[in-house]
C-alpha cells in the first residue's frame, strides 16, 4: 500500500490533465499512487488517463456517472489506501517536493491531521508568469497562515485558507469529519476544511520556503464564478445539519460564513427579516475587518435594495485592486 494517494478529479480537462500527472511523475517522492477519477467526461480524458496507467502502474483510473467534484473525490478516497491523502485539481500542478515536504511534517508532527503551504497561480497562456492571485492583481501572496485548530476554525468562519491542491492530510480526518459534502455546487473544499476545524483538526501552515502547488487561472475555473461560490455556500449551510461537524458545533447558531449564506438565501426568497437577523449575526462574529465591512455592506443593503439588485450585488467578487490599495494603505506587520 502507497504512502500517499492522490485523487485527481477530472470532467472534460484532457488539454489540462497530462500538465496535472506529469507533476505527479516528477515528483521526489515516490510512494504513491493516483487515482484519475473521471466524473463522466466526453471528451478525450478516458484517453489521457489511460495512456498514465500504461506508462506507469502506480496511475489507476476510474469513471463515474457525472455527479460532480465532491462525488469524484469522494470516491477517490473510497478507491484509495495510502496513509496521506493529496487533493490535485485536474488543472492544477503539483511542485516536484510537494509530497515529499508535507509527507515529512505530518510524520514528524503527528498531532497536525492537514497541512498546506503556499500556492501560486498561473495562466495558460503564460505558464512562467507567476501570479499571486486568482486574476493576478496582487503583489504578493494573500494565504492566511494559521497555527492551529481555534486559528484555522475563526478564520474558516470568513475566508478559505487555501486551493485543495494545496492541502495535504491524514487519511484519519475522514474518521473525524467525514467525507466532502455532495450536495455543494462549489466551495466544497472550504466546507471540508471548515468541518476539520470544527471535528477538532489541527491545521497548520507550513513556511517550505516555495510555492508547493500552481494553480491553472482561467475562464472555465469554478473559483472565477463569485456567483458560483455563494451557491455552493448556501448548498453548504442549508447541509450542514445533517454533517457530522453539526453534531460537534455548539453554538446556537451556525458558522459566521454559514449565517451570511443563509441570509443571502433568505433574502433573496423573500425572508427578508430573516434574512437581516443572519447577515447581523454573521457581521457581529466577523474577526476579520474586510468580513466585517463586507457582511455589514450586504446587512445594510438587504435593508434597502429589492431583491434582484442585493443579489447582483452579493455575488460581485471582492475587487483585487481593492485589496491591494488597503494593503498598500495599511503599515505591513513585521
Amino acid at each position: 500500500m502507497a504512502v500517499v494517494s492522490i485523487i485527481v478529479p477530472a470532467y472534460n480537462y484532457a488539454r489540462f490533465l497530462p500538465d496535472a500527472l506529469d507533476s505527479v511523475l516528477a515528483q521526489t517522492f515516490a510512494d504513491w499512487e493516483c487515482l484519475i477519477v473521471d466524473d463522466g467526461s466526453t471528451d478525450e480524458t478516458p484517453d489521457v488517463a489511460q495512456r498514465y496507467v500504461a506508462r506507469d502502474a502506480r496511475f489507476r483510473y476510474v469513471r463515474q456517472d457525472n455527479r460532480g467534484l465532491p462525488a469524484a473525490r469522494n470516491l477517490g478516497i473510497r478507491e484509495t489506501g495510502g496513509k496521506y491523502l493529496q487533493f490535485l485539481d485536474a488543472d492544477d500542478k503539483l511542485a516536484p517536493a510537494k509530497l515529499e515536504v508535507h509527507a515529512r511534517f505530518l510524520d514528524e508532527n503527528p498531532g497536525v491531521d492537514l497541512v498546506y503551504s503556499l500556492a501560486t497561480f498561473f495562466r495558460t497562456e503564460e505558464p512562467e508568469k507567476v501570479l499571486y492571485s486568482l486574476h493576478g492583481n496582487l503583489s504578493r501572496p494573500v494565504l492566511p497562515k494559521v497555527g492551529g485548530n481555534r486559528d484555522a476554525l475563526r478564520r474558516l468562519q470568513q475566508y478559505n485558507l487555501s486551493p485543495p491542491t494545496t492541502m495535504f492530510a491524514r487519511r484519519t480526518i475522514v474518521d473525524r469529519a467525514g467525507l466532502f459534502n455532495e450536495s455543494a455546487r462549489a466551495c466544497e473544499d472550504w466546507d471540508y476544511w471548515l468541518r476539520c476545524a470544527i471535528a477538532g483538526c489541527e491545521i497548520r501552515y507550513l513556511d517550505a520556503g516555495m510555492p508547493v502547488a500552481f494553480i491553472r487561472t482561467h475562464r472555465e475555473s469554478m473559483s472565477r464564478s463569485s456567483e458560483r461560490m455563494i451557491r455552493g455556500l448556501i448548498d453548504a449551510a442549508s447541509t450542514f445539519h445533517t454533517t457530522i461537524a453539526a453534531r460537534q458545533w455548539n453554538a446556537s447558531t451556525l458558522p459566521a460564513v454559514y449565517e451570511m449564506a443563509m441570509g443571502v438565501d433568505a433574502v433573496e426568497h423573500g425572508r427578508r427579516r430573516e434574512g437581516i437577523r443572519r447577515l447581523w449575526t454573521a457581521t457581529r462574529a466577523a474577526t476579520s475587518s474586510l468580513s466585517r465591512l463586507r457582511w455589514g455592506v450586504y446587512t445594510v443593503a438587504a435593508s434597502l435594495l429589492p431583491r434582484r439588485p442585493f443579489v447582483w450585488l452579493v455575488t460581485r467578487p471582492m475587487p483585487e485592486r481593492g485589496l491591494e490599495l488597503i494593503r498598500w494603505l495599511r503599515p505591513r506587520r513585521t
